[in-house]
């Protein structure tokens, strides 16, 4: 059985050690049981184009983001993504 404590110190070790993370921070965790839990980990990859604007696919890819972080720009992009995603539901 793996511990809440131990999945994380293993995990924030393997991202801490990548020569293409800058800097991991815990955001999050959340304990359910001895065995269920559940933890955030924000990392910065300063060398992915578009940084620190980026997203994750279901796979758990991480790629650059047409977002910039202005509201008035982003929201417009972001329900067309939306309108897609859900088209193909």
């Amino acid at each position: 059985m793996t511990s809440l404590i131990s999945l994380l110190s293993l995990v924030m070790t393997e991202i801490q050690a990548s020569p293409l993370c800058r800097k991991a921070v815990i955001v999050e965790t959340k304990e359910f049981s001895a065995d269920q839990f559940f933890f955030k980990i924000r990392g910065d990859f300063p060398n992915l184009p578009n940084y620190p604007h980026h997203y994750h696919d279901e796979q758990g890819g991480v790629y650059p983001s047409q977002l910039i972080g202005d509201p008035v720009q982003d929201i417009p992009i972001v329900l067309q993504a939306l309108d897609e995603w859900l088209s193909q539901r």
